[in-house]
């Protein structure tokens, strides 16, 4: 069925005449503004905002994850948690010249102002590790030669309550920046059918931590396990975050923590991410400046409490200074909100902004349109989103809306395609007996398809994120492709040899049809990213 889709896209696009768009989806830099950790309120210039436009300011459309207020000749911006958690927001600016014309709609991009090149790294694929072994070398032992995670290699971890043990990365002033530091690390904490443990026997191992000048500096990452589920927590001598709740699965970490800076009314915190999800942050007190930038990285058995052992294995580890300030932006955003899509999108075939299509509470969405059973239409948005970023990642609202599907047929719902043509990604939307499916579809550089299970989804507005990784080398399988439903991680395809594969564009909505379709299906909320989802 998959092939016969495949054999049917060709014809369905050319159908559709996708033209590239009339724009990059790479904002000029003065309409990309970043938003720093911690900081309460972004003051952003109109005059920087209008360079290389015509016409003036008449209104602005506001952001979604935070609140915008017009100073005059500049905007202030105060970021929301929801900023955090999407990791991009944007507002639109509407301009015009003359009362009687329609206003213009021009875009202002607000992502997090965080860079780091991850200098330190530790992916244990040597005959030795290359951070430094401290404390007591009990509890951890070194596996190498065979793939446990990820390469040829792996750290594992033992906590009996015992002394700690840990390896250490130093940074030794790399990275370049002073304004804080951010570690990422694979776990894979005890899975199968549970632990093991009796309920009520909880055991906690503090398995990752950053050690600071000054003993208000750092953070410390802790696993639990209760004999029923695992949990997470964050904490730092300032704040803690609470338990997590986290399943037995391989999952990737990331810890970011930053300096206090009064005159950008920011103050020290931490923020956590798991699979490229904000899970929570933690703030120091307003005025509390006795922060510093962590310099050395620890991984291993740092704490154990609790009357049972613990066991988890980690690798990739990566240790960086922080600097804070936005990189080059690669992204399309669209909430349809000025009544026709953003100017970074080229919409192709049958598709029309209506409120009715609008899944988050605005004004609009987008409705994409299909004719007949016989002669299905479909349409999407189109963006160029180039770039060097080994992982591309698409946000969006979807409703299937009771859309006819016959048995056998299949909508794309979304894709990503590169300068030649090839489809690195897909998702494809199924009928079921009862209702509809989602499928993932994932290339790899000898053009074979994987194919993940369908998922069972509801006739109703969700929120939907892909997440495709290419591999780091031609060698490895190690691309990725995961699908999240309402936050929660629903697919995966791993172990890709994708590392030619290069998506430069990204399509949304229905973009092609195979089988026929009768009705129309809603997007909203559309967000492509080249580089992470935080």
């Amino acid at each position: 069925m998959q092939r016969t889709f495949l054999n049917l896209l060709g014809a369905v696009l050319a159908a559709l005449m996708i033209a590239p768009p009339a724009q990059g989806a790479c904002p000029p830099p003065d309409r990309v503004v970043g938003v720093e950790p911690g900081r309460a309120v972004v003051f952003i210039e109109k005059a920087g905002l209008l360079i290389g436009l015509t016409g003036d300011i008449v209104g602005a459309v506001p952001p979604h994850h935070g609140t915008l207020e017009d100073l005059g000749d500049r905007f202030a911006y105060r970021p929301g948690n929801g900023f955090w958690t999407a990791g991009l927001d944007s507002f639109t600016l509407l301009l015009g010249s003359d009362a009687r014309e329609r206003p213009r709609a021009e875009r202002v991009l607000l992502v997090p102002a965080v860079l780091s090149a991850f200098p330190i790294a530790e992916g244990f694929d040597g005959e030795a590790p290359s951070w430094v072994l401290e404390g007591s070398n009990i509890g951890l032992e070194i596996f190498s030669g065979w793939g446990v995670l990820s390469g040829t290699g792996s750290l594992r971890l033992l906590g009996s309550g015992g002394e700690p043990s840990w390896l250490a990365g130093v940074l030794d002033g790399h990275g370049g920046g002073q304004q804080g530091s951010t570690a990422q690390s694979t776990i894979r904490p005890p899975g199968g059918g549970g632990s093991g443990f009796a309920a009520g026997e909880p055991t906690e191992l503090a398995v990752l931590e950053g050690i600071g000048a000054s003993p208000a500096s750092g953070f410390r990452v802790w696993l639990r396990d209760d004999g029923e589920a695992l949990f997470l927590r964050l904490e730092s001598a300032y704040a803690s975050t609470s338990w997590l709740p986290l399943s037995r699965a391989e999952h990737r970490l990331l810890v970011t923590q930053w300096i206090a800076a009064a005159d950008l009314e920011r103050r020290s915190g931490a923020a956590l991410w798991v699979d490229g999800a904000f899970l929570a942050r933690i703030e120091a007190p307003a005025g509390d400046d006795s922060f510093r930038r962590a310099e050395t990285l620890r991984v291993g058995v740092l704490a154990h409490q609790g009357p049972r052992d613990l066991t988890a294995e980690m690798d990739d580890l990566r240790f960086a200074s922080l600097s804070l300030y936005p990189e080059s932006v690669c992204q399309a955003t669209d909430g349809f909100e000025t009544g026709q899509p953003d100017p970074v999108w080229t919409a192709g075939g049958n598709v029309a902004v209506t409120p009715e299509a609008a899944l988050d509470g605005g004004a609009n969405g987008l409705a994409a349109v299909l004719g007949s059973f016989s002669s299905p239409d479909g349409g999407m948005l189109d963006a160029s989103l180039p770039g060097n970023d080994p992982r591309l990642g698409v946000r969006f609202r979807f409703d299937p809306n009771s859309v006819g599907l016959p048995a056998g047929s299949q909508i794309l719902l979304a894709e990503g395609v590169t300068s030649r043509g090839r489809r690195p990604f897909a998702l494809l939307l199924e009928p079921t007996f009862s209702g509809y499916q989602l499928r993932l579809l994932a290339a790899d550089d000898r053009g074979t398809s994987r194919v993940s299970p369908p998922v069972s989804i509801a006739d109703a507005p969700q929120a939907v994120t892909l997440d495709w990784r290419r591999a780091v080398s031609q060698f490895a399988d190690i691309g990725t492709l995961r699908l999240w439903i309402g936050g929660q991680l629903k697919l995966e395809l791993t172990g890709i040899r994708n590392a030619a594969q290069d998506p430069h564009r990204i399509r949304v909505g229905a973009v092609a049809v195979a089988g026929g379709a009768l009705g129309r299906v809603f997007v909203d909320q559309v967000e492509a990213v080249r580089g992470p989802l935080p």
